[in-house]
């Protein structure tokens, strides 16, 4: 799986859990994604302990690592985060809307013209 189809597969509510961090190992701490943008994706409350959204700014397309049950970022350091998916197969991301679609939606929702 390419960095881009890991990115596609993370959509708003995509459920993860981080299983291992430096020095840490056998995590279960459960994670839903709130935000995401192209550099980065966002765990919102109750994920993030300081009530704000938590962020994760995406690493290089070398530095990420797929599997079957998840993914692991690796850091220039050495650190990394690896995530496994919280159910078998996480849901495809919704398809991104154009600026036709967007103006054609804009036309149908405005009220009709007085004859």
């Amino acid at each position: 799986m390419s960095l881009a189809e890991l990115k596609r597969r993370l959509a708003v509510g995509v459920r993860l859990r981080l299983v291992e961090r430096p020095g840490q190992t056998g995590l279960e701490e459960m994670k839903r994604v709130a935000l995401v943008q192209t550099n980065a994706i966002a765990f919102g409350p109750p994920d993030c302990k300081r009530g704000d959204l938590c962020w994760i700014w995406w690493a290089k397309g070398q530095r990420v690592e797929t599997t079957h049950h998840g993914f692991k970022l690796l850091w220039p350091n050495g650190n990394f985060l690896r995530y496994e998916w919280a159910v078998d197969e996480p849901p495809a991301a919704p398809p991104i809307a154009g600026e036709a679609d967007v103006e054609r939606e804009a036309k149908l929702d405005a009220p009709p013209a007085s004859c």
